[in-house]
C-alpha cells in the first residue's frame, strides 16, 4: 500500500525542499543545526525512495510504472526519448503512459508547491 505523503511542518518548508532536499545551509552557523538539516534531508529522501518502491511493486504493469517514474522525475536515463516513442515500445497508448506519470507525480507531490515538475511534463 502506498503511504500518504506527510506535509512537512511550516517552518521546515523554508529550509528543505520536500522532494529534492535542497537545504539553505548558509543560514545555519551551528554544526548541530547543519547535522539536523542533513538528517531531515536523509529522512525525506528515504521516505521518497520507499514510496517509489511501493509505487513500482504495487503496479499492475511494472514495466509501465518504471518508465512512469523515470518520466515523472525527469531522469537523465531517458536521453530525450519522447513519451510517445516509449509508449510505442511498451505497446501501450501515450495517454496510458502519461496518465501513469501524472498519477506518480500526484502521489509524490512533484510539480506542486516548491518542487519542480519534470522536464518531460508540460501544460498545454
Amino acid at each position: 500500500m502506498i503511504v500518504e505523503w506527510k506535509e512537512p511542518a511550516e517552518s521546515d518548508n523554508d529550509e528543505v525542499d520536500p522532494i529534492y532536499g535542497h537545504a539553505q545551509l548558509g543560514e545555519h552557523e551551528d554544526d548541530e543545526d547543519v547535522d539536523s538539516i542533513y538528517r531531515e534531508i536523509a529522512l525525506r529522501q528515504t521516505e521518497f525512495i520507499e514510496r517509489v518502491l511501493a509505487f513500482l511493486t504495487e503496479s499492475k504493469s511494472p514495466g509501465v510504472a518504471v518508465w512512469a517514474v523515470a518520466y515523472g522525475v525527469g531522469s537523465s536515463s531517458l536521453n530525450g526519448k519522447s513519451m510517445s516513442d516509449k509508449a510505442t515500445e511498451l505497446d501501450v497508448s501515450t495517454q496510458s503512459l502519461s496518465k501513469e506519470v501524472k498519477r506518480f507525480q500526484s502521489l509524490m507531490m512533484i510539480g506542486v508547491k516548491r518542487s519542480k515538475p519534470s522536464a518531460y511534463m508540460y501544460k498545454k
